[in-house]
């Protein structure tokens, strides 16, 4: 299938073997696009690490996060975590009942966002990214079963690590949005 596929952002089925009940019509649907290839991934990562030298007029060492980054094999350790962020940020939307009441949206509309941040994150559009949507993917590691996903673990580490960077990142960039506002309007 040629295009971006729609997923269920609930339980992140295919919509078409989807079993979840009281989701608004049209709503708590992800499309999620074809995985990029490991060269795109490293275009988009540069791309990120340029964008946040240019738009945090210098305060953000870009350039040196994205060479970080590269010597570390990030692209492969994220590749080979995948299922276990996308568990974890599911896991995540599932147990934050106090957030939904605070921002006043439905489980689905949090699902909704917290799988839009994932594949964004996982995609390597960071730059694409709000502060809210890394905000909701450091949440998810912060309320995670520790013993299930262990923050001593190295991979899921300079996962959590990278998260925290960007979010770093975007907060220096005065041009990147930065409200849960901005993420649901793209909806």
């Amino acid at each position: 299938m040629d295009g971006p596929v729609p997923y269920c952002a609930v339980c992140s089925k295919f919509l078409m073997l989807c079993e979840c009940d009281n989701i608004p019509r049209g709503q708590g649907i992800v499309y999620e696009s074809p995985q990029p290839s490991h060269q795109e991934k490293l275009e988009k990562l540069t791309h990120f690490g340029a964008t946040v030298v240019e738009k945090s007029y210098g305060h953000f060492a870009g350039h040196d996060i994205v060479r970080d980054l590269l010597k570390s094999k990030f692209i492969q350790v994220l590749q080979k975590n995948e299922k276990r962020l996308k568990e974890m940020v599911m896991e995540y939307t599932k147990k934050e009942k106090e957030l939904l009441r605070k921002l006043r949206i439905e489980e689905h509309e949090l699902a909704t966002v917290c799988q839009e941040a994932y594949s964004k994150f996982i995609d390597f559009d960071w730059v694409e990214m709000t502060s809210i949507e890394y905000v909701l993917l450091n949440n998810a590691f912060q309320i995670s079963d520790p013993r299930k996903y262990p923050l001593h673990d190295k991979e899921l580490k300079a996962i959590f690590d990278a998260i925290t960077i960007g979010n770093q990142a975007i907060a220096h960039c005065p041009d990147i949005p930065k409200t849960l506002l901005a993420s649901l309007s793209h909806q």
